[in-house]
């Protein structure tokens, strides 16, 4: 009996030491960056894409070789990260100007695609000087040297006597080493690139966002947008032709925009910038969602400032985002330096204890970037858009509450918008209905109209 139970205690310690060791080796497993597993996402992402536009093509009967069932020629993206930590109270502010960020890098590479300029100047030196650098030299002085001499000659009484007040040595201050160098050998050869791209970036729908966190506070966010020139079409008519937009009726939805875009809080928490949707009759609607974060204060009237503040940078995000879509144009500019040298430096020093002589050796290479990208965009007298939908979050995991707007325009808005603008005065007047004041709860104001449209 006793074997027996002593054969059990040993198959159990060496099952529990298995499963630490194992556990052990798990976390020693390096855990993909965010960039990383935005990648991985996004590439799943396209594999599925992919497949749809060839099944698409196919049932249309369309050469899946054209460029409207190619991915990559319809479809780029843009990349961004996070600047703050996730428990910044920033965070949620700071993550929808990485969205932002990520559009711009990816109208960045469709400017690149439709206008580059490049311009490359190489410079070659060599240098072979094997004269000696002669301590006489050290000693030489230019007139702009002397005349400095003598102009601090005249002042120096005076600056000693003040650094003797400080309790700083006059001596020590002034006998500072000097130095004279020289090139003997050089081998470099340097590169200057200057690239620049200038492109109408209007029309190009966000299709899908992504967003990665290594479970540290870090954060990673993917946009990717349509550049079909088919897409860019259609949205560049909305804004010449507004409420003439003709509907699609192969377009045809089943679900009101109010079905497809009213979701739960935690579903548009993930929703950024625009997206091309179409209604049940087969009118093509943008839809704008635009997020902030609402920062937590002490007082009841600083927690509603602060609540309306929020609302406010929701909202013109959203416009923002829409303003984008719509009209804009992008232009960059990148100078990338980049040098490779060898060289050999003689350089004398002067100093308390005389001249000595020092050679310095040097391989290296260097580069350095410069870029910038602007994408300004503007929309005038543009009539139809509409606030849809607003909504509040509180992160579970996070606790940033965030609030959020959703705006919306169709040629129907537009034209409803229109009538708005040219109506003419009512003669009937509406009857103002008596309330009570009512206790803590969700209240609604007076009823004014009777919804009779």
């Amino acid at each position: 009996m006793f074997k027996h139970m002593l054969m059990i205690s040993t198959v159990l310690l060496s099952i529990n030491t298995g499963l630490a060791v194992a556990a052990e080796e798990v976390e020693n497993i390096p855990q993909k960056s965010a960039s990383m597993q935005v990648d991985d996402n996004y590439n799943n992402w396209r594999r599925n894409v992919s497949n749809k536009m060839l099944s698409n093509c196919e049932a249309k009967g369309i050469d899946t070789n054209l460029p409207e069932c190619d991915f990559s020629t319809n479809i780029t993206y843009g990349d961004a990260t996070v600047e703050v930590k996730s428990d910044n109270y920033k965070w949620v502010d700071a993550r929808s100007m990485a969205y932002t960020k990520a559009l711009v890098d990816a109208y960045t590479k469709v400017a690149l695609e439709m206008s580059t300029s490049n311009q490359n100047v190489i410079l070659k030196e060599l240098v072979d000087d094997q004269t000696p650098l002669e301590p006489d030299a050290i000693k030489a002085k230019s007139q702009m040297e002397a005349l400095w001499d003598k102009a601090v000659a005249l002042v120096g009484g005076t600056l000693d006597k003040k650094l003797e007040e400080l309790g700083v040595n006059p001596e020590q201050y002034n006998k500072a080493p000097k130095e004279k160098k020289k090139t003997l050998l050089k081998s470099a050869i340097s590169q200057r690139s200057i690239t620049k791209a200038l492109a109408d970036t209007s029309g190009m729908v966000p299709l899908q966002t992504f967003e990665g966190t290594d479970g540290k506070g870090n954060y990673a966010i993917r946009v990717a947008i349509s550049k079909s020139p088919k897409r860019i079409s259609l949205v560049k008519s909305m804004l010449r032709d507004g409420s003439n937009v003709p509907p699609q009726t192969d377009k045809r939805s089943s679900k009101t925009i109010d079905e497809q875009i009213i979701l739960p809080d935690d579903v548009l928490f993930n929703q950024f910038g625009t997206r091309l949707l179409y209604d049940k009759e087969g009118y093509p609607v943008l839809v704008s969602f635009g997020q902030a974060g609402v920062v937590k204060s002490g007082s009841e009237a600083m927690k509603a400032v602060k609540l309306e503040s929020a609302r406010n940078l929701a909202k013109t995000n959203a416009r923002a985002a829409l303003t984008n879509l719509l009209r804009s144009s992008t232009a960059f500019k990148s100078v990338v330096d980049q040098v490779s040298k060898a060289a050999t430096d003689m350089k004398l020093i002067s100093g308390n204890d005389g001249i000595t002589e020092e050679m310095i050796e040097t391989v290296d290479y260097t580069n350095s970037t410069n870029n910038s990208s602007t994408t300004r965009s503007q929309i005038t007298n543009f009539a139809g858009i509409r606030e849809l939908h607003s909504w509040s979050y509180i992160h579970p995991q996070l606790g940033h509450e965030v609030v959020g707007t959703i705006l919306m325009w169709s040629p129907k808005t537009a034209a409803h918008a229109k009538g708005i603008k040219n109506a003419k005065a009512a003669t009937a007047n509406s009857a103002i209905e008596n309330y009570n004041l009512q206790e803590s709860g969700v209240q609604r104001g007076v009823e004014l109209d009777d919804y009779d449209f």
